[in-house]
């Protein structure tokens, strides 16, 4: 099998390409940023003290780490067929796919930043 150069160089000509090629670029930074500071608050619970915020954050971390990404992707984009009244927002793949990678990334980002905040020594 060979690698169809022509076909490869025509997508650079469509404009539904360039579209779909913003369209990730735009998803992918709101989901990085968006993750950034919701796994730190997530981190900062996970390391705290206080049973309130500690078995939440393990939980949330433990959960969204251990469900694949596609799983949750489908069950977020489906929600309005349970919930009717969130077909507001989750009818729009945009906004239902922002939403289920900023679950997921958010746990592991928590635990790339409390794997930081431990490398710290105290005082």
């Amino acid at each position: 099998m060979t690698f169809d150069w022509n076909y490869f160089f025509s997508l650079f000509r469509l404009a539904d390409f360039w579209w779909a090629s913003l369209t990730v670029i735009k998803l992918s930074l709101a989901s990085w940023l968006l993750s950034i500071v919701f796994g730190f608050v997530l981190a900062l619970g996970k390391q705290s003290r206080f049973v309130l915020f500690n078995v939440p954050a393990k939980i949330y971390i433990w959960l969204f780490r251990s469900l694949p990404l596609l799983v949750l992707l489908i069950f977020v984009y489906n929600m309005p067929q349970i919930f009717p009244a969130s077909s507001t927002v989750l009818a729009s793949p945009f906004w239902a796919g922002l939403i289920a990678m900023v679950l997921c990334e958010s746990a592991y980002i928590a635990e790339i930043h409390r794997g930081g905040l431990l490398s710290i020594p105290k005082g």
